[in-house]
């Protein structure tokens, strides 16, 4: 590939302006013709990493209705060589999509994909990422990267502690889940101010549910149906229910608790048993019981002007997908 020697020729293209550099240190023409380009500054930035042979980055910019992509597949005819972060890759670019050859080893695909992601960031002003992964990927991740994200799904790997800590407390991610996520702890689930707006935890052993009452988003959602050893006693969680219907969690306003069939077994009337703790609170102002296909649900009103009304659904001893579902419904104006 032939590489220009001035760059402040003519108008560029997305793909002209991610060829300008060949090496790892950056011509500073090149880096004044990528900031004066109309492609400086990348509105939303895609990766997505899934099973053996999904590895892509999907840019979408502002000006231009269509995304641009680059993904690991089959090169066939357009064969050339382009660098990325220092590393040269054999790349096909047709019809405005770039394929760089899919391998058979998974670590080569993370390898490329991580090259090229760093090269990327490294030349544009990318204002949001969307990360999609099921292998690790947060090494790429300096701290002004990091906080670009805004939506996360991982699952299926471990992630250390700190990218733990970070996303669920200290980031700018407004929609987070881990699914199957490993987590180290010192041998206790760890507490955490859970703060993204949306956020999804399922099997996740090393998330401490005392959490519950420091939740600061506004949709929760903790899958622990296959998860052994960091179940929700009955008391702690008509603790939680109360202190929701009693305006302990301003930002709450829908949130799903699956729980392992251990705690139906040992907790048959729960349900009966939180419905009692809140007819007999004082600061929640009245309660309905009604039963209705197998679900006995309970309406309550708050006191203390943070809640207004609201709506609890328990599942019995016959609702077999064994999930509470919690839902506030108004606030007081």
């Amino acid at each position: 590939m032939a590489f220009p020697t001035n760059f402040s020729d003519g108008p560029k293209t997305f793909w002209n302006l991610l060829d300008l550099v060949s090496h790892e240190i950056i011509p500073e023409d090149a880096v004044t013709a990528i900031q004066n380009s109309m492609y400086a500054n990348v509105e939303e930035l895609n990766v997505y990493c899934n099973g053996e042979s999904t590895f892509s980055i999907r840019l979408k910019f502002s000006h231009e209705k269509e995304d641009y992509m680059i993904s690991a597949g089959d090169v066939i005819d357009n064969r050339d060589y382009r660098w990325f972060n220092g590393e040269k890759l054999e790349t096909e670019l047709f019809k405005g999509y770039l394929t760089f050859p899919i391998s058979t080893k998974r670590e080569i695909n993370l390898k490329n994909i991580k090259c090229i992601f760093k090269h990327i960031v490294g030349l544009f002003e990318i204002q949001k990422i969307e990360l999609t992964s099921d292998v690790d990927f947060m090494d790429v991740f300096t701290f002004e990267t990091m906080k670009k994200l805004s939506k996360v799904i991982l699952s299926n790997h471990e992630l250390l502690p700190f990218y733990a800590k970070y996303m669920l407390e200290d980031s700018n991610i407004n929609s987070l889940k881990l699914e199957n996520i490993m987590v180290k702890t010192n041998g206790t689930p760890t507490f955490y101010t859970v703060k993204p707006d949306r956020v999804v935890l399922k099997n996740a052993p090393w998330f401490s549910c005392d959490s519950l009452h420091k939740l600061r988003c506004i949709s929760f959602e903790l899958d622990l149906d296959k998860t052994s050893g960091n179940i929700p006693d009955l008391f702690h969680l008509i603790h939680f229910v109360c202190s929701w219907g009693e305006g302990g969690l301003r930002s709450l306003d829908q949130m799903k608790l699956v729980l392992p069939v251990e705690f139906f077994r040992d907790n048959s009337n729960y349900a009966d048993y939180i419905i009692t703790r809140m007819e007999e609170d004082d600061s929640i102002g009245f309660v309905n019981v009604k039963t209705t296909d197998n679900r006995k649900k309970c309406t309550f009103q708050g006191e203390n002007n943070r809640m207004n009304k609201g709506k609890l659904t328990f599942g019995d001893k016959t609702f077999k997908d064994r999930t509470f579902k919690f839902r506030v419904t108004e606030y007081m104006p």
